[in-house]
C-alpha cells in the first residue's frame, strides 16, 4: 500500500484531527517550522522560491507524495506548490 503524507503548513488544531484520522490508515502527517519561525532560523531572505524548496525537501522526505492542508499564510504557500506540480 502507497501512502500519502500530509503536510500541514499552519493551524495545530487541524494537525490533530489529520493525524488521528491519517494514522488509523497508516499514513503520515509532516508539521514543518517554516523557515525564520518558531526553532527554525533562517539567515538570508525569505521568499517563495524557499519555502518551495524546504516543501520539496520535506515531500521527498516523507516519500514523494503529499497532500497539503494550508492555513493562513500557508494557503499561498500550498497553492503556489500545488501550481508547480510539488503536490496534489
Amino acid at each position: 500500500m502507497t501512502t500519502t503524507a500530509a503536510i500541514e503548513i499552519g493551524g495545530l488544531t487541524l494537525v490533530r484531527i489529520l493525524s488521528t484520522l491519517l494514522g488509523d490508515d497508516g499514513g503520515t502527517t509532516v508539521v514543518p517550522d517554516r523557515l525564520g519561525r518558531g526553532e527554525s532560523l533562517a539567515s538570508a531572505r525569505l521568499d517563495l522560491r524557499r519555502e518551495l524548496s524546504m516543501l520539496r525537501a520535506m515531500i521527498d522526505a516523507a516519500g514523494g507524495s503529499a497532500v497539503l492542508v494550508r492555513h493562513s499564510s500557508g494557503c499561498a504557500i500550498s497553492l503556489a506548490a500545488t501550481a508547480a506540480g510539488l503536490a496534489k
